[in-house]
């Protein structure tokens, strides 16, 4: 699935209306294997854990990179460009 910059953008304004001052609780882990290899996640679920009890930031959109924050400072990067 690819998302060019207009999807993108339109991604991120559904994801603040919905996630904004919510906190994350669990998470799920998919694809981790292409995605390491891809160089565009790690796969310690350790690192991922870090994420959960923090209250989500505003979510921004560059070209066709959806950034999510979490307060405490912890970024998670979507990419948009996985090949199936």
């Amino acid at each position: 699935m690819s998302v060019e910059l207009p999807e993108a953008y339109i991604l991120t304004k559904q994801m603040n209306t919905e996630l904004i001052g919510k906190q994350v609780s669990a998470f799920s882990l998919q694809n981790c294997t292409k995605y390491q290899d891809l160089g565009f996640i790690n796969t310690y679920r350790s690192d991922f854990q870090q994420l959960c009890g923090h209250k989500i930031e505003p979510v921004v959109s560059r070209g066709n990179t959806i950034r999510v924050s979490w307060m405490e400072h912890k970024t998670c990067y979507l990419p948009q460009n996985t090949a199936e």
